[in-house]
């Protein structure tokens, strides 16, 4: 029998302990009904507040964004334009380069012309020369000569 009475004094027990474990937790589920209803209406304010300052946050951000793609596509143009510049340059140094090369095989031309036509001047020269020279001595032969 004292084994009995000890297993009903433990059944006991587990039984006061249990409805002390479900009248705390029906407390404590109360409780957080309540808090939680509490803070459902003031969660609902500071949400709202939240999803403005987010959407405020969001603006700046996107508004950010827009400017940094116009800084680039700045900075993208302005680089296009110093690259045009660039070959610009190039291309218009290229063009002196031929045109000087161009004057300088002008004047060579020009040069060698001058020197071919002074080479054949000098001779022809000579040789009008002597035919004159031999034509005068025709001329200037008394007749006699010329006879004979």
């Amino acid at each position: 029998m004292p084994r009995k009475r000890k297993k009903i004094r433990k059944q006991l027990k587990k039984r006061k302990n249990k409805s002390k474990l479900k009248k705390k937790i029906k407390f404590k589920k109360k409780i957080k009904k309540v808090v939680k209803q509490k803070d459902k209406k003031g969660t609902t304010t500071l949400l709202d507040e939240k999803v403005r300052q987010n959407q405020k946050i969001q603006d700046e951000l996107v508004e950010e964004k827009i400017n940094i793609e116009q800084v680039e596509e700045e900075t993208r143009l302005a680089e296009q334009k110093e690259k045009e510049r660039q070959e610009q340059e190039k291309i218009s140094y290229i063009d002196e380069e031929r045109k000087s090369r161009e004057l300088e095989d002008r004047k060579e031309l020009d040069k060698n012309q001058a020197e071919e036509t002074v080479d054949k001047e000098t001779p022809n020269t000579s040789d009008d020369q002597t035919e004159l020279n031999e034509s005068d001595k025709e001329n200037h032969q008394p007749k006699d000569e010329k006879k004979e």
